[in-house]
């Protein structure tokens, strides 16, 4: 299992932070390339939610399968991806800070799929997955910033 973690400083309250953040498809305006479907989920927001989200382009997107596994509004939540191709962990918390701010931090814990393979590719695509990343978060403050 390989980790990863990229952070921002939101200038929102925890609450408006908490509401955006998980708000599935709407991470569809602020993930960079990817699509979310939260329409199959049969569970109520929370432990137990499933949703799937579409990353990448044309021939080269993946569906990612989670599941809602740690719901502790408006501090953190964990989804273990059950896909057939990514597979781990992501975790999301948010940290209240002086003046009305807040902090959210990303962590992937991912098993790397192709075997030893995809294990030396590692080192490229956790620096593909933190360009991302912190282009989604610095996304995820502006809607923030600006809308609310």
């Amino acid at each position: 299992m390989h980790k990863t973690t990229v952070d921002v400083v939101v200038d929102a309250d925890v609450d408006t932070v908490w509401s955006v953040l998980t708000d599935w498809p709407r991470q569809s305006d602020w993930m960079w390339a990817t699509k979310v479907d939260a329409k199959e989920s049969k569970a109520a927001r929370g432990v137990g939610e499933r949703f799937t989200a579409v990353t990448g382009m044309g021939k080269l997107a993946v569906a990612d399968d989670m599941v809602v596994t740690v719901w502790e509004p408006p501090r953190r939540v964990d989804v273990s991806h059950v896909g057939k191709v990514i597979r781990g962990k992501g975790v999301f918390e948010v940290y209240r800070l002086p003046e009305e701010r807040s902090r959210v931090s990303w962590t992937e814990y991912i098993d790397v799929p192709f075997g030893a393979v995809g294990a030396a590719s590692w080192p490229l695509v956790r620096r593909g997955f933190e360009w991302g990343a912190r282009r989604s978060l610095r996304s995820l403050r502006r809607i923030i910033e600006t809308d609310y």
